[in-house]
């Protein structure tokens, strides 16, 4: 049954009032008499009124409760979700986004992530994209020589006398030109469009540092980083053409090369042609990881205004965790990983790594770096966590190759 709630009468109220004396009051004009005491009724008629309204029970008052509090929680929720998006979003999406590693280093997974769906842009891809010409190019006509380039590195600020002219005049325009007509072709905005090349192509000369300089904050690099000794090992050990292996970066595909007469621009860290020579190949392709990571040094602390990110592994999952931590920077929604494209073999135990070990401490000997670019080369203490050895593929055990290291320091120490 339901029950109905019945307000009182107030003409039964009215009369069931007696006299002034039931309220206290003794009046001797019978119009005012009159008028207080309709004025009593009426405010008891609404008191009374108000009490007989039914009010909540204790489990309706918690509901209520409960559904304010998730009110405010989804109201807070909101507010910091919207908050963690501006937080990761970049300051704009870039224009252009650049690889800086050796290549053999992982930049064909982080170029596939990259393209994928997922991100607050369009992207326009072509994986080691070159100019014409760019390959061939007499870099040694186009930039400063090694003591200007230096000078510049110190001063922390660019001169006008790095001309650039090959990047302003040839490789820029193709790049934008090549962007503008896949736009076309595709009816997508210019202005939400990215173009995106991780491959290693433009680290001849000082194309690199002329693409920050000329782009500015149009352009984001993306420094990948593998270990020492697996890019070493990956380069000398695929086969070219003709079945030869790769000897020097001084050859095509990578061409960055500290020889003199090759005309491939100069380079961070020169090497005497007599030094170079004596090198072996594992230590050459050494140098040229070394190299990198110094022109990625040099690169920050000169141009300010292009965007940064790392990328710093040794196994596929290190790759795979890195890559979303890049994409989630980059305003990118999580997306399937995989390190599609291996050089060379890798199996378990089959490695002699006491003989890539005295082979880098051989070509430190032959280096002579300074304690700044040891810094810069080598951050981490101890040589394990600089060349991020896999132990797993040596044929010696850790402690083992604990004890060759131990021996190397030891007898550099005695010189």
């Amino acid at each position: 049954m339901v029950k109905t709630n019945v307000l009182p009468n107030p003409k039964a109220m009215i009369t069931s009032f007696t006299t002034p004396k039931t309220i206290g009051f003794s009046c001797k004009k019978a119009g005012f008499l009159s008028f207080l005491l309709l004025v009593v009724v009426q405010v008891h008629t609404i008191v009374n009124s108000i009490s007989m309204i039914p009010q909540p029970s204790k489990n309706e008052i918690k509901t209520l409760i409960g559904v304010m509090k998730n009110e405010e929680s989804v109201a807070s929720s909101r507010s910091d979700s919207k908050e963690l998006k501006i937080e990761l979003k970049p300051r704009s999406n870039p224009k252009f986004i650049f690889g800086h590693s050796t290549g053999h280093a992982g930049s064909t997974a982080l170029h596939y992530a990259l393209s994928k769906e997922g991100c607050p842009w369009d992207t326009v891809e072509k994986f080691e994209n070159n100019a014409p010409g760019e390959l061939k190019w007499d870099h040694d006509t186009d930039e400063l020589d090694h003591d200007e380039y230096q000078n510049m590195l110190r001063s922390k600020s660019i001169e006008s006398s790095l001309s650039c002219g090959f990047a302003r005049t040839k490789i820029i325009p193709y790049l934008r030109k090549y962007k503008k007509l896949a736009v076309e072709e595709r009816n997508i905005s210019m202005e939400n469009t990215t173009f995106l090349d991780l491959g290693h192509f433009h680290n001849r000369g000082r194309t690199l540092e002329c693409l920050a300089d000329e782009l500015k904050d149009e352009v984001t690099f993306i420094r990948v980083r593998r270990n020492r000794y697996d890019i070493a090992r990956s380069f000398i050990g695929k086969r070219m053409k003709r079945n030869k292996h790769l000897r020097t970066p001084c050859k095509s595909p990578v061409r960055v090369c500290p020889k003199s007469g090759q005309h491939l621009g100069a380079v961070n860290l020169q090497v005497a042609d007599e030094i170079w020579n004596r090198m072996t190949p594992f230590q050459r392709f050494l140098w040229y990881a070394d190299e990198m990571e110094h022109r990625w040094h040099t690169l920050i602390a000169v141009f300010h205004e292009p965007t940064y990110h790392e990328i710093t592994w040794s196994n596929s999952t290190d790759l795979e965790r890195e890559t979303v931590k890049v994409r989630r920077a980059l305003g990118c929604s999580s997306t399937e990983i995989k390190n599609k494209h291996q050089h060379i073999a890798h199996k378990i135990g089959t490695k002699n790594c006491t003989d890539l070990i005295q082979q880098d401490y051989e070509y430190r000997d032959l280096m002579k770096y300074d304690e700044e670019t040891i810094k810069i080369l080598y951050p981490s203490q101890g040589w394990a966590s600089s060349n991020h050895m896999r132990f797993e593929e040596c044929l010696e055990t850790k402690d083992e190759l604990d004890g060759v290291v131990r021996h190397q320091e030891m007898t550099r120490t005695k010189w």
